[in-house]
């Protein structure tokens, strides 16, 4: 362009078929959020009891009858495709697999149990739980590794106290119930007679409240998948992994197990039998609940699991949920 020249720059304007230029094409407002609510009718089609149930579907089912329904049945789960599992589910599962194992053989003795669950602890450990390898783990990798060995060494020398061995570890069960199935995995079933043991990796406090409140529902459903609801319900323990302590309210089955005051797991399961009971009713006419949403603003929601007439209540599972967009619990905590 030479010094004295003109150029008028007008705006670059691009149409075609397929992209037309359309300024003055209408754009429709966007609807408001939705309103919080509780109660939900869907068509009775769409639901029905699944053909097996377990004790997290069941779990759910209880907390939050929405969110079952969406879980469940609609299949809808947060996106995972870029998710690392949480550093609770990765320990939890290093440690499980390792105590698991290293008790289904039989060790000769405490001290040998530690030193095979130290060893199988470094086997695995780049495959299950790779992080832990990375610089600036290293104290949280021994932290672990101690862990894994203390527990191994503390419940073989229980078991031994008690008498009990270890028969199956992972253990699948399944029973008919409500036109349907009941099923579940038991983390170590020992024998005879038996009894079960659940692997935790810690929250020992709450396993505690759970079985004095009679709540401790995957345990009830565990002994009711080997008893098959006929004759005695074998007794049934939590093994914190982090903090080497076995609680149970039939110390006399457990030796040297921390005794709690609480239901026995037949009473659990008919706690939990009623509840499922009433629930396939609702299921079986389309009625949900969100149980988050608050019909009353002075209404407060339980914040532990209780029974009440009865029946087994938890409190709603909000802060694990991720549909709080659908049901609208989102925006109301948003416009707070």
């Amino acid at each position: 362009v030479g010094k004295h020249q003109h150029v008028n720059l007008q705006p670059l304007q691009i149409t075609s078929p397929r992209f037309p230029s359309a300024p003055d094409v209408h754009r429709p407002d966007y609807a408001p959020p939705p309103s919080p609510r509780h109660d939900w009718q869907v068509a009775p089609m769409l639901l029905g009891w699944r053909d097996t149930e377990s004790p997290s579907s069941l779990a759910s089912l209880m907390g939050c009858s929405l969110r079952w329904a969406l879980n469940y049945h609609a299949r809808l789960e947060k996106g995972r495709s870029l998710a690392i599992p949480g550093a609770p589910l990765v320990l939890g599962n290093l440690l499980h697999e390792t105590v698991e194992t290293i008790l289904l053989q039989k060790p000769e003795s405490p001290e040998a149990a530690r030193e095979a669950a130290l060893a199988h602890f470094d086997e695995i450990l780049a495959s299950r739980a790779a992080t832990l390898l990375l610089p600036g783990a290293e104290s949280e990798r021994q932290r672990m590794q101690r862990h894994t060995g203390e527990a191994a060494f503390h419940l073989t020398q229980l078991l031994a106290d008690a008498g009990l061995e270890v028969k199956e570890a992972e253990s699948s069960r399944q029973q008919p119930w409500l036109g349907g199935q009941i099923g579940g995995r038991i983390d170590l079933l020992l024998g005879e007679p038996p009894a079960i043991i659940d692997l935790k990796l810690g929250w020992g406090s709450g396993r505690r409240k759970e079985l004095e409140n009679g709540t401790a529902d995957s345990l009830a459903i565990y002994s009711h998948l080997i008893c098959g609801g006929e004759g005695s319900y074998p007794p049934v323990a939590f093994y914190i992994l982090v903090e080497q302590t076995l609680l149970t309210v039939e110390p006399d089955r457990f030796p040297g197990a921390e005794p709690l005051e609480g239901p026995k797991p037949d009473e659990t399961w008919a706690a939990v039998d009623r509840t499922a009971r009433a629930l396939q009713d609702d299921i079986a006419t389309g009625v949900l609940v969100a149980a988050g949403i608050q019909t009353d603003p002075d209404e407060k929601l339980i914040d532990e699991s209780a029974i009440v007439d009865g029946r087994l209540v938890r409190p709603a599972p909000c802060r694990f949920c991720d549909f709080a967009a659908l049901c609208g619990r989102q925006f109301a905590e948003e416009v707070r």
